[in-house]
């Protein structure tokens, strides 16, 4: 679950917003969310969605891999590839 806090963090820095300003629309506490960034705790699809929302993201995207090494053809835009 390290991978996907840190990929939520990336969406909310790439989108400039607190990590309250995220909790605050995704309907979370502050610290649930740290908790999910950091790794520490295992959301579920539902609060997965709100966040992705809140991120105005695709939920795949909270689930994509940083690019780290694949060729170029591999990667997806914005440098990440979708776990298959």
């Amino acid at each position: 679950m390290r991978r996907l806090g840190q990929q939520i963090v990336h969406l909310r820095n790439r989108i400039g917003i607190s990590q309250e300003q995220l909790a605050d629309s995704a309907h979370l506490s502050q610290s649930r969310l740290n908790d999910i960034e950091q790794g520490l705790a295992n959301p579920t699809l539902e609060v997965l969605l709100r966040i992705a929302l809140s991120l105005k993201a695709e939920p795949w995207e909270l689930l994509a891999l940083p690019y780290g090494g694949a060729s170029a053809g591999q990667a997806g835009a914005g440098g990440l590839h979708e776990i298959h």
